[in-house]
């Protein structure tokens, strides 16, 4: 009798475990389910219960310390969890229904878009986030876009490969002057740009006055560090004849893949026209120099080195030694 009591207790529990780990299997498939649907929505142009919530800080600003999402987008919180101030965000906007359905084109490109993993773990330093809400299903889609232009970002939570609609989708959703800040930030470096003749011969002669020069390097083998610089006139001046050989050197129409390691990207600005001189070497793209796709001069890299920790110039040192 005893034996007979333990076989139907053992049978009970082998039953009750089938159904729990049935009913898991549904609850997952409800929820892949839920999102292929969702999915479906937007590519049919449904935006009723969507929403995109963006919340957006300056690109060219320089911080103290790279910026966690939860400080963009929440605030700062002390070792207690006390708030101190709110979130450090520039700009934030929800966008809803008929805003969304007018861009539908390139929200669904957005979605079919192949996310290629980085193989990184780059520190996160937020300065455009923005997240697509279904009104029961929560979070479908998520991109945190960081400081450093064309470099990885965030999506869904995985560092992934850059691809320029991940910054194209939120531009019709912006003010205008935001839209170009980032425009300018990500694409600025294709575009023609000629040094005015007046600056050209005001530098030649050895007067920086009016210019500064933002450097922002990023190295992978330093899980994907970036280190910003800016440098002013004054200290500019110091180093004028080299500035001066740099822009007197005649951009030539080259395809040459950079064989830097890192992104090296900086720009020289004039307080009266804009950037005058940018130049651009990333991993496996051309270097561009003025929008220009250009051969290599180890002048382009030779004029930032005195402006930045010489850890990262020798780095750079060491590169030219190789090619040359």
């Amino acid at each position: 009798m005893q034996k007979k009591f333990m076989i139907l207790i053992f049978a009970i529990l082998i039953l009750f475990a089938s159904v729990i780990f049935v009913g898991c299997g549904e609850g997952d498939m409800t929820v892949k389910e839920n999102a292929v649907n969702i999915y479906e929505l937007i590519e049919k142009g449904n935006f009723e219960d969507i929403t995109i919530t963006i919340y957006y800080f300056h690109f060219f600003a320089l911080v103290q310390y790279p910026m966690p999402l939860q400080e963009l987008i929440s605030g700062v919180y002390d070792y207690r969890g006390n708030f101190i101030s709110g979130g450090a965000y520039a700009y934030r906007v929800v966008v809803t229904g008929q805003d969304l359905t007018e861009h539908h084109d390139l929200i669904s490109r957005l979605l079919a878009t192949e996310l290629i993993p980085a193989g990184t773990e780059s520190t996160v330093d937020a300065r455009l986030y923005y997240v697509f809400e279904h009104k029961e299903h929560g979070e479908i889609f998520s991109v945190v876009a960081r400081g450093v232009g064309t470099g990885n970002l965030f999506v869904k939570g995985v560092e992934v490969e850059h691809n320029d609609i991940f910054y194209e989708v939120v531009l019709p959703f912006l003010p205008e002057d935001i839209a170009t800040d980032i425009s300018d930030f990500m694409w600025g470096y294709r575009r023609i740009i000629e040094i005015p003749p007046q600056i050209f011969k005001s530098v030649q002669e050895g007067n920086l006055d009016g210019i500064r020069l933002m450097i922002v390097y990023t190295d992978p083998l330093r899980e994907g560090h970036t280190h910003m610089e800016t440098v002013y006139s004054q200290d500019l001046a110091v180093h004028r004849d080299l500035i001066g050989r740099l822009f007197a050197t005649e951009l030539n129409p080259s395809e040459t893949k950079s064989a830097l390691d890192a992104r090296l990207h900086y720009v020289f600005w004039h307080e009266e026209h804009d950037s005058i001189f940018v130049f651009v070497a990333f991993p496996g793209s051309n270097l561009r120099a003025n929008g220009i796709e250009v051969g290599h001069d180890d002048v382009f890299f030779e004029t930032v080195l005195p402006f930045l920790p010489e850890d990262i110039a020798e780095d750079i040192r060491m590169f030219l030694e190789t090619i040359n």
